[in-house]
């Protein structure tokens, strides 16, 4: 038995002789290794055999062999998970919520299609379920985690995820409850590793406030907030017809019925809407208290900035695991189950959560890298759960 996860892996079997292979997993093998293991079935009657979930039409496996099949003497098999008679229900069904509907990894890894990845990425994503004003203010949150992704001409963002035991649930939720966000084009100042620490610390504080031209660009994009009552979760959006004079008021309307009240000052957080009754007050208005993250997850290209925070006391800084297609199926899966909820503090997030696309120029499985710092920031704090 051989492990061919290396790109150099081709050599443990150069020179052999075999008669039959058995590769499992097939399209993480890399191309040379299954370029040479090919060379090495010469004997007549030498075979492989090989398992798979599908990947992206782009990929070597499906590009040079399946496509090819009735040239190359190749047989194929089509399974799907109601053909395994030993898999039962409550299974299938947990497999199918890791891979959710409507996502590309549903298309791949429950219907067993070749499909290349496309549109939105967080297709499952609808704010009117997933987004709530807060977390449950009856509960306490048990461990906070941050993700950071750094830029020096592109955005900084920090994400803070929570984690509440909510009675009936055998899994924790996660509640992404905070942001930063500091776009050094728009605020026409770049900041450096020394300054972005003193942020975490005035962030982790509770005294980070948002710049007042960012709020701007939220209002003007169309930002929604989103309200979390008894019977359900409804949509309040901001109304673009309000005077821009004043960026702190926005008026948030619902159901016919309106009013209008003081942002808080950390940006665009905190949405009331006086039809369904007051929120509780420490989500409005009081400011947010110290927090002690159990671990900082950042961008791991942003070497000089985790040893910034480890010599400010940051210790818990350290390089974020950047596995970008198992941190997208994570994020998507986490939201799919409620495992993960974004509340109304987090604006940037949820902007680019309905935004952020596949690129359908790349033959492989990326997306466009515009407007993706939160989701990247997000996704590092994931990738650690």
């Amino acid at each position: 038995m051989e492990g061919a996860d290396k790109i150099d892996a081709y050599k443990r079997i150069e020179g052999e002789s075999l008669l039959r292979a058995y590769v499992d997993e097939w399209i993480h093998v890399p191309e040379s290794f299954t370029k040479t293991l090919m060379s090495r079935l010469s004997d007549p009657g030498a075979c492989v055999y090989g398992t798979c979930n599908p990947a992206g039409p782009g990929h070597y496996l499906y590009r040079d062999y399946i496509k090819r099949a009735e040239h190359l003497d190749i047989a194929l098999w089509h399974f799907t998970l109601d053909d395994n008679p030993w898999l039962d229900d409550d299974y299938k069904q947990a497999i199918i919520r890791e891979n959710p509907i409507g996502t590309v990894f549903y298309d791949r890894n429950i219907l067993g299609n070749w499909v290349a990845a496309s549109g939105i990425v967080f297709s499952n994503f609808d704010a009117t379920k997933h987004v709530v004003q807060s977390p449950p203010p009856t509960l306490r949150p048990k461990e906070l985690r941050v993700g950071i992704d750094y830029g020096t001409f592109n955005p900084t963002a920090f994400v803070s995820i929570e984690k509440y035991l909510v009675p009936g649930r055998t899994r924790p939720v996660w509640y992404a409850t905070d942001e930063y966000y500091w776009d050094s084009t728009v605020m026409c100042q770049q900041k450096t590793d020394g300054e972005y620490s003193k942020d975490l610390a005035a962030y982790l504080g509770g005294n980070w406030i948002q710049p007042e031209r960012l709020q701007r660009i939220l209002v003007e994009s169309g930002v929604e907030a989103y309200e979390n009552k008894s019977g359900g979760i409804e949509e309040s959006k901001v109304d673009l017809n309000e005077s821009m004079d004043d960026i702190s008021k926005v008026r948030l309307s619902s159901e016919g019925e309106s009013t209008t009240r003081a942002a808080p000052a950390c940006g665009m957080h905190g949405y009331h809407n006086e039809a369904h009754g007051p929120q509780p007050q420490a989500v409005e208005h009081a400011p947010r208290v110290a927090r002690y993250a159990s671990t900082i997850e950042v961008d791991p290209s942003a070497a000089s900035f985790i040893l910034q925070l480890n010599k400010d006391g940051m210790r818990k800084a350290r390089p974020a695991d950047n596995d970008v297609l198992n941190g997208i199926r994570k994020i998507a899966t986490m939201i799919s189950v409620g495992d993960l909820v974004i509340t109304a503090r987090c604006p940037w997030l949820i902007r680019c959560m309905q935004t952020y696309s596949w690129n359908p120029d790349m033959m492989q499985d990326e997306v466009i890298k515009e407007d993706d710092h939160p989701i990247d920031a997000l996704r590092y704090v994931v990738n650690s759960l």
